[in-house]
This record gives C-alpha cells, sequence and structure tokens, in this order.
C-alpha cells in the first residue's frame, strides 16, 4: 500500500518530472562547449564557419521543437491523464539523439542528431509541465512546484557544460555521453514506476454535458433577440488559448527569455575560444556564472504564488537589461574583462531565475481561470498539455532565433552590437508584458484579463 501511495504522490511525479527536465538539459548542456570542438575536429568544418554552424545547429533544435510541442500537447491531452507512453517515447527519442550524437561523423548527421533532440526536449517539458499541473491542483503551491522545475532545469543547465568540457578535455568525444545515456535509462525506469492520477470529477468535467445540455434546451426555446445563458461548450483548446491576452504574454515571456538564453549557448562558447582562447574545460567552467543563481528559483517561484505573476517576470526583464549593456566592456583577453564577464553572468542568470518560474506559473493559472469561468471549454481532459505544448512552441521559437540571429550579428557587427540587440529585445519585452502578465496593471487579480479575452471569441 504504501509503495502505491509513494507511486501515486505528487511528492513523486515532482520528482520524475524535475529529473527528466534534468536530464534533456544536461544532455543539451553537455554539447554546449564540445560541438564547436567537434565541428572543427569531427566534422573538419573550417574555423571561419564554426559560428554558423554551430548557431545553426541550435535553430535546427528549436524547429523540431516547435513541431513536436503542438503535436505532443494535443496527443497528450486527447488521452486524459494517461500521459506515461507519449512521455517514455520522448525519453527513448533523447536517447537516440544522444547515441546518434555520440557517433556522428558529418554535418548531416549532426543535424538530424539535433532534430531528434528537439522533438525529445518538446515532450519530456511539455508534458512533464502538464504531470506537475495535474498533481499541485492546490492554490499557492504550483509556482513552488514550477520553480523546483526550474532549479532541476537549471541544474541540468549548469553541470551539463561543466561535465561535459571536463570529460572531453580529459576523456575524450565518446565518453562525454556516457553518464547522458545513464540518466535517460533511469528517467526511463522512474516515469515507469509513476502512477497517473485518477481524474476526478471536477467544475468542467461534472458540468460539460449539464451546462451544454441546458444552453442547448434554452437555445430552443428562448427568443432570437432574448439573450440567452453563456454557453459552456466545448471548444478547441488551442483556438481559446490563443485568444487570451495573458497566455500569449506567457509564450512571448518563455520566447525571450529563452532567447536570451540560447543566445548565448550558440555565442558564448565561441566568443570565449577566440577570445580568451579557452580549451572546452574553460568555457564550461565560466558557465557555472551564468547557472548558479537558478538555484534561488524555487523561493522566486513561491513569491509568484504569493504576490502574483507580473512583478517577477518584469522584474527578470528588467534586470538583465543594465547587464547586457554592461557586457559591451567585454573586449579584451585581460583578467579584468574576463572578471567582468563573470559578474555580468552572474547578474543576468539571476535575471533568469527570477522570471522563468512566473511565467511558468502563469501557464497554468491561465487555463484554470478560463475552465473556472468557461465550465467545460476544454472538454473532460482539460487543456493543460496543449497549454505547455504551446509555450513550448514559444521556447522552441527562442531556440531558433535566439542563437542564429545572436550568431549572425556577432559575426557581421561584433560582440558589443550583439549583446546591445538582446538588451534591447528585454526592454522591449517590458511594456509589452507589463500591462498583461498576472492581471490587468491596475485591477484585482481574480479579474482575469485572459477570460475577457477568450469570452470575446466564444
Amino acid at each position: 500500500m504504501w509503495a502505491y501511495d509513494l507511486r501515486s504522490s505528487k511528492d513523486f511525479a515532482l520528482i520524475v518530472v524535475s529529473i527528466a527536465t534534468f536530464t534533456d538539459v544536461f544532455v543539451y548542456g553537455l554539447l554546449v562547449p564540445v560541438t564547436p570542438f567537434a565541428l572543427e575536429e569531427r566534422i573538419g568544418v573550417p574555423k571561419s564557419d564554426i559560428q554558423f554552424w554551430n548557431s545553426m545547429l541550435l535553430g535546427v533544435l528549436g524547429g523540431s521543437m516547435i513541431a513536436a510541442a503542438l503535436v505532443f500537447g494535443a496527443v497528450s491531452d486527447a488521452l486524459g491523464r494517461a500521459r506515461r507512453w507519449p512521455f517514455i517515447c520522448g525519453l527513448v527519442l533523447l536517447g537516440a539523439a544522444t547515441i546518434l550524437f555520440m557517433l556522428v561523423k558529418s554535418l548531416a548527421a549532426m543535424i538530424i542528431a539535433r532534430a531528434f533532440q528537439g522533438f525529445a526536449t518538446a515532450v519530456c517539458f511539455t508534458l512533464g509541465y502538464a504531470i506537475v499541473s495535474d498533481h499541485f491542483t492546490q492554490a499557492g503551491e504550483l509556482g513552488w512546484a514550477l520553480g523546483f522545475t526550474t532549479t532541476s532545469l537549471s541544474l541540468g543547465w549548469f553541470l551539463g557544460p561543466i561535465v561535459g568540457g571536463i570529460i572531453y578535455e580529459h576523456a575524450g568525444y565518446y565518453a562525454v555521453f556516457a553518464p547522458a545515456v545513464l540518466l535517460v535509462l533511469i528517467e526511463i525506469v522512474l516515469r515507469l514506476l509513476l502512477i497517473d492520477p485518477i481524474r476526478t470529477p471536477s467544475i468542467a468535467s461534472e458540468t460539460f454535458d449539464e451546462t451544454a445540455a441546458v444552453f442547448n434546451n434554452v437555445a430552443e426555446t428562448t427568443p432570437l433577440l432574448g439573450k440567452a445563458p453563456h454557453p459552456s461548450v466545448q471548444r478547441n483548446a488551442m483556438v481559446v488559448l490563443m485568444q487570451s491576452p495573458r497566455f500569449l504574454m506567457s509564450m512571448f515571456g518563455f520566447c525571450t527569455m529563452n532567447s536570451l538564453m540560447v543566445g548565448f549557448d550558440g555565442v558564448l562558447p565561441v566568443y570565449l575560444k577566440e577570445l580568451f582562447a579557452f580549451n572546452s574545460m574553460q568555457v564550461s567552467l565560466t558557465f557555472i556564472a551564468l547557472t548558479v543563481p537558478s538555484l534561488l528559483s524555487p523561493f522566486f517561484g513561491n513569491l509568484s504564488d504569493r504576490f502574483g505573476t507580473k512583478w517577477p517576470a518584469v522584474a527578470g526583464l528588467v534586470m538583465g537589461v543594465p547587464g547586457l549593456l554592461l557586457m559591451r566592456l567585454v573586449t579584451e583577453n585581460t583578467q579584468k574583462d574576463y572578471i567582468i564577464l563573470i559578474t555580468l553572468l552572474v547578474w543576468i542568470g539571476l535575471s533568469f531565475a527570477v522570471a522563468l518560474p512566473a511565467f511558468s506559473a502563469e501557464v497554468a493559472l491561465v487555463v484554470e481561470s478560463i475552465e473556472e469561468r468557461n465550465p467545460g471549454i476544454f472538454g473532460p481532459d482539460g487543456a493543460a498539455a496543449q497549454a505547455y505544448g504551446l509555450t513550448n512552441a514559444g521556447l522552441g521559437i527562442g531556440f531558433a532565433i535566439g542563437p542564429i540571429g545572436a550568431g549572425w550579428v556577432r559575426v557581421q557587427y561584433g560582440w558589443p552590437v550583439m549583446v546591445t540587440a538582446l538588451a534591447i529585445l528585454l526592454a522591449v519585452a517590458v511594456p509589452i508584458v507589463l500591462p498583461v502578465t498576472g492581471g490587468p496593471l491596475f485591477a484585482k487579480r481574480e479579474e482575469d484579463l485572459e477570460v475577457e479575452g477568450a469570452e470575446q471569441g466564444l
């Protein structure tokens, strides 16, 4: 009995999802410091083209994320809360991508491996966040839970480059992938052990058929000019969500922050190699500064639960602007420039830790509010996975445009112009996000803007 209770508990579900997000990002991070060297040494890419292909590979990953996130979100919600096998398929695909990347000896094969990795990332993130949303349904706990998953994500982002760089430097290319394959196998076992929650009747499922029937009966007996009750008829979840201003802002926020994060992943290793003549291990150790602040993500997620998502989301965007502008100073191979770089990377990493849990929680809050005010609109199985599928499509857009755009600007105009462009991106995002995220700026939190936007399309 205790084993069943453990396997079906929300804490175990959070552990499983957190390990999955850690594993996915760890595998991604392993390759960040290694890829520029692998392109040159294994594939034979000329030094002048390394920046282009390093960024392009991340763009391929982003493109495949977009397609897979939309498909698997819809498939998962169609299966209700039985998300086990789609999730396991994603993990198997991640393992296949890892092995393919390990064996790759051509640029085409490396592109295919990155595409597989993008599909796997979309599945793990989309279904993982949906599983957390399924289990953490009480008020005031979702932001904390998503902050915990953000921490695991950031730990993978933190440890992946370090482990990858050190192993590559001391044990060679093939050894880099051993911890990745082991982690994938462990996560598959854990996901098999996790028991999905039984869907208990909720407002949406209890009233879905009843309210639709009432509306139909009223429609038959009410004059054309009369005012009928508001229907709660099931609609396409993606259409409803895309009509929500708050949901669009959460997608936009994810896309913006991810463009910045992955833009650095595409450019910083190459820039460190060129400016400071760093090897893969030195590149990986530099990334510690960018990822350590993410350990504070649960704390900032808790703030989102207590005070709303608006101000943490906006604060994270605002914090990143001065940090990026000051990075214009890092242009010489000196100790002073490196110290400045490390300090600014810590500050920018802190901005990620502040903003990302808020944007994550906002997705679930939007879905919950729409369902509460429009019972049955998403049908008996809800729309959590489709919501996170759309959000991860936003992440995929960030993966696609961030590294390609940042890499192109750095090659064409240099490092100072590139970091300035990223700062402008965050600065422009602030007035866009501020009035909408977390509800209207000068209204009570319960007056949810996304409901108004959704109802206008009903």
